[in-house]
């Protein structure tokens, strides 16, 4: 009896995790001739045993998952031809994210890090206590916490093919900040984080050399070459920005509170800078007409906490702070920043004043466009307010505050309060400025020359004419003008041709030698429209002389030629030189619109906006349909002039000309068809006189070839045997022509140029030539006689 072997196992598929790394199946051997082993395809998935030695019998084997990452195999079980196959899967929970610090509490701030074993590993995060899950908030840089209240953080990490990790949680408690040391028994008296909250309107305009104030009302904070921003901030979503420019290496950026503080004592912030920039800060008492020594503090590009001394006592009763840019011993070599956040002013409210609360304007200074009304308030109980409205100091005669009044005009108004026998209140001052009102853009561009903050309003019509990102171009009967709508002001959306009544409002700009309109409003929408815009079409020349008369305008130049060709692409705004009767300029991709391959030497209308970099005069194309390629008709190269003379010695030589200059003459004495590949002819070249024909070629780039001139010699013997006589010569009219009794077939005149004038059959010993009619100059011909072809020349008067 025969029996077949047989194999049995209990499994097809084990799972493992990472709460369970062992797993077991059964295998039963019958009748086997081999003994049993086991193989694993994984080196995350090992088995015991790996082999069986009794093949009959039923066998427990272990497999252990090593749970170092997730994994996949499979293990096999085989007997001689006996096989079976278990699917492996493992899966592993990622490592906990870990807090540091693991919780805490701070008067100021906490910055927290999490991080996680895994580096692959996503961090999602909670901060009021909820489970995190693969929608919550994505961890990618540390965590400040700044404001009073309690956190609870909680944290999981993700990646696919991995269990979620557990969910940690850690507690975080801002307090209300505390005396640091026994000393500091004051008050919180003033905070701010620069936050819209705080009334601060966020910007990343950081060239304004004049000031510019932003804040709450009273609490103004007035800024040169800075900003709050929201780009970079260190705390919350915005902090006070300064900057510099190792370009401009004057324009040291400094803010300031442009508000008394009464009895303040010390003054805790926030900073941070790139670049290695430090901070200076100082103190005024006298609002702000001098300050004191400043205190140098050397900042890093971590944010950290600072403190600065006035006094212990608060004995002064108004005080106000200023921050200023501070560079290192050795200045760098790239745009910086100085970060400003969390300031906190503290001091003694309790010390009685001897001086008047400083008033406070609102609103605060700033550019507007319709009138505002302006109130005035004093803390100080009882207190009177006298005003100006001409940018004066006031005094204890000056206009009494009673109530609200309206400004409509550009006004500057200061405001002292007065209160028995004590010190008058320093100044409070508010300028509110409307724009200056010119008629057209020309108007506007002549009233500025330099970069400023005054606005002005052009109350003619102007049109749209095209828009790219924050570039718009409008123009007038009086030019073209860019509005650079960086800030967003303007959120009309116009069409071509649009008229735009009501006036645009802006401050004058100048970027690089071009000139801009900084817009301060969105203006009306469009009362009318005119159409498409026609380009005003001009040449490169003009546009060097008279550049202000087209800048920014949509302008046409015709048939120039690309120098330089090259590729445009939509991700680069390439430059190519372009030349038009000798002037140049470039044809930039300005708005990175073209997607285009020119090459050099191309011919093309341009249309674009005409604009500059620093004198540098620049086209710009608003898209491919801006550029039109022109097909140029070249001139033809003149067609050669063979001559064939006998050289006195029983050969000839044979002379090539061309009318055409710098032309390259080409030619062949076999009767093939000439081309560049052909003879060059340098000079007049001899032959033995044998019968030959002559075929020549003209070419000069940039030109058309010239036709084919052919001259056949057939042979030496007949040549010298016969001569050409063209009397009287030079003539007015008829010239007599003979051939040394030679018959004549035919005559062709050339003339100067190599063009072929006419063709005489003649069959005659003798003909007379009529050149009546003929322009004055030299006339070649071409001589056929029944003993060869020779060559005279014949002069017209």
């Amino acid at each position: 009896v025969v029996y077949e072997p047989v194999l049995t196992v209990n499994a097809t598929a084990l799972e493992f995790s990472g709460s369970q790394l062992t797993q077991t199946f059964t295998v039963s051997g019958a009748h086997l001739t081999e003994a049993i082993t086991i193989t694993s395809s994984s080196t995350h998935f090992t088995a015991a045993p790996v082999s069986i030695s009794d093949p009959n019998g039923n066998t427990s084997v272990t497999v252990t998952f090593d749970g170092i990452e997730p994994a996949t195999g499979t293990l096999t079980v085989t007997s001689g031809t006996l096989t079976h196959t278990i699917a492996l899967n493992g899966t592993v929970a990622l490592p906990a994210p870990v807090f540091s610090p693991a919780s805490g509490a701070s008067d100021t701030l906490i910055v927290v890090v999490i991080n996680c074993d895994n580096a692959n590993a996503q961090i999602r995060y909670t901060m009021d206590g909820t489970t995190p899950d693969a929608t919550s908030t994505l961890y990618s840089s540390a965590i400040t916490l700044n404001t009073v209240g309690e956190y609870t953080l909680k944290a999981i990490a993700l990646l696919s093919g991995w269990e979620n990790s557990e969910v940690v949680t850690a507690t975080y408690t801002i307090v209300a900040p505390t005396p640091p040391t026994p000393e500091y028994n004051d008050t919180l008296l003033y905070h701010t984080g620069f936050e819209a909250t705080d009334g601060f309107i966020a910007t990343t305009v950081y060239n304004n050399p004049d000031v510019v104030f932003s804040g709450a009302a009273g609490q103004q904070w007035g800024t040169v070459f800075g900003t709050p921003a929201t780009t970079g901030a260190i705390q919350g979503s915005q902090s006070m920005q300064m900057r510099w420019y190792p370009a401009s290496a004057t324009t040291l950026g400094y803010t300031y509170t442009s508000f008394d503080v009464a009895h303040a004592s010390r003054i805790q912030f926030a900073a941070a800078a790139t670049n290695g920039l430090n901070v200076n800060v100082s103190y005024s008492t006298d609002g702000g007409n001098t300050y004191s020594t400043p205190t140098l503090f050397e900042l890093s590009s971590t944010i950290a906490m600072y403190n600065m001394e006035v006094n212990n006592d608060g004995s002064f009763d108004n005080v106000r702070f200023k921050f200023q840019v501070a560079l290192p011993a050795t200045a760098p070599t790239a745009t910086s920043r100085v970060y400003i956040d969390s300031v906190s002013i503290f001091g003694y409210p309790s010390v009685p004043s001897s001086i008047v609360e400083t008033p406070v304007i609102t609103p605060n200074s700033g550019n507007y466009m319709d009138p505002v009304t302006v109130s005035m308030t004093c803390g100080t109980t009882g207190a009177e307010i006298r005003y100006t409205t001409d940018g004066t100091t006031p005094t204890s005669t000056s206009t009494l505050y009673s109530a609200p009044f309206t400004v409509n005009a550009t006004t500057t108004i200061k405001a002292m309060a007065f209160f028995g026998a004590m010190t008058p209140s320093n100044v409070a001052s508010a300028t509110y400025t409307f724009p200056t009102e010119v008629a057209t853009i020309a108007d506007f561009k002549a009233a500025n020359s330099a970069t400023n903050t005054t606005p002005f309003k052009i109350t003619g019509d102007v049109t749209f004419v095209f828009q790219n990102g924050y570039n718009i171009y409008v123009q007038d009967s009086t030019g073209g003008l860019l509005i650079y709508n960086q800030n967003g002001n303007i959120t009309n959306q116009y069409n071509e041709g649009d008229v735009i009544s009501g006036g645009i409002c802006g401050t004058y700009a100048l970027y690089n030698g071009l000139v801009e309109m900084v817009p301060l409003t969105n203006p009306d929408t469009a009362s009318s429209n005119v159409g498409t815009i026609t380009p005003v079409l001009t040449d490169i020349e003009a546009i060097e002389a008279q550049y202000y008369q087209f800048e920014s305008r949509l302008v046409k130049l015709s048939d120039v030629v690309f120098t330089t060709g090259g590729t445009y692409t939509t991700t680069s705004a390439t430059n190519m030189t372009i030349e038009q009767n000798g002037e140049t300029m470039v044809c930039r991709n300005n708005f990175k619109t073209l997607d285009i391959t020119i090459p050099a030497g191309q011919h093309a209308d341009v249309v674009g906006f005409v604009l500059q970099y620093n004198g540098n005069y620049q086209i710009a194309p608003r898209n491919n349909d801006d550029i039109l390629f022109v097909a140029v008709e070249q001139d033809t190269v003149t067609t050669p002039i063979i001559y064939i003379t006998n050289d006195g010695n029983g050969g000839v030589v044979v002379t090539i000309t061309t009318a055409t200059d710098g032309a390259d003459i080409y030619y062949t004495l076999d009767n093939s068809t000439p081309s560049e590949g052909s003879a060059l002819y340098t000079e007049a070249f001899n032959h033995d006189g044998s019968e030959f024909t002559v075929k020549a070629i003209a070419m000069k780039q940039g030109m058309v070839n010239s036709g084919v001139a052919t001259m056949t010699h057939t042979g030496i013997h007949d040549v010298n045997s016969i001569s050409c006589l063209a009397y009287p010569n030079p003539t007015t009219d008829v010239c007599h022509l003979t051939a040394n009794g030679t018959a004549i077939e035919t005559v062709q005149i050339y003339d100067n140029f190599g063009k072929l004038l006419r063709t005489i059959n003649v069959q005659d010993l003798e003909v007379d030539l009529d050149l009546d009619g003929y322009a004055t100059g030299i006339y070649h011909l071409q001589v056929t006689t029944a003993k060869g072809t020779i060559s005279a020349k014949v002069a017209k008067r």
